[in-house]
């Protein structure tokens, strides 16, 4: 999603205290195991220092907008969710500072957590975290990209639109 690339990049622009991003990352079915579009790994690790990654949840919605029997276009809300992962212990400023990130981007917060075990928990599907690991700060955040799509309509099996 072109909106998640925006996103990671205006972060890396205007918060320093990041040295990378990942966006379009996914959690292939069947495993828990994060991975960027290179089929990297890209997901919690202690040797990429200050960094986050975004991925769609896979979870959309559609609102049709129609005049009279034709839809003309659909907003399609996609679920989505950046996790940060920080040497340093973030605090309430961070979290702000991210959430103000999606929202000057046109995205809307729906949750946030930062209690490290659960996050890492959600991202892995294992509470065993190494000793390194135990030492990061992570936090997850929830949010909704919308973008409003045309439809076409058509009748087959020659297009008429």
């Amino acid at each position: 999603m072109t909106q998640l690339t925006n996103l990671k990049d205006y972060i890396l622009a205007n918060y320093p205290e990041y040295n990378k991003g990942f966006a379009n990352v996914s959690k292939p079915d069947g495993t828990e195991i994060v991975i960027d579009e290179n089929m990297n790994y890209a997901g919690i690790a202690d040797n990429l220092g200050n960094y986050f990654y975004i991925r769609s949840l896979k979870e959309k919605s559609y609102k049709p907008f129609s005049r009279g029997c034709r839809v003309l276009s659909y907003e399609v809300t996609t679920k989505c969710r950046l996790v940060s992962i920080f040497h340093q212990k973030q605090d309430e400023a961070h979290l702000q500072n991210i959430i103000n990130a999606i929202s000057y981007m046109g995205h809307v917060v729906d949750k946030s957590d930062g209690e490290r075990t659960k996050v890492f928990f959600d991202e892995t599907g294992t509470r065993n975290m190494n000793d390194n690991l135990k030492n990061l700060s992570l936090l997850s955040i929830d949010f909704t990209v919308t973008e409003l799509v045309s439809a076409k309509n058509c009748k087959p099996p020659i297009c008429e639109c």
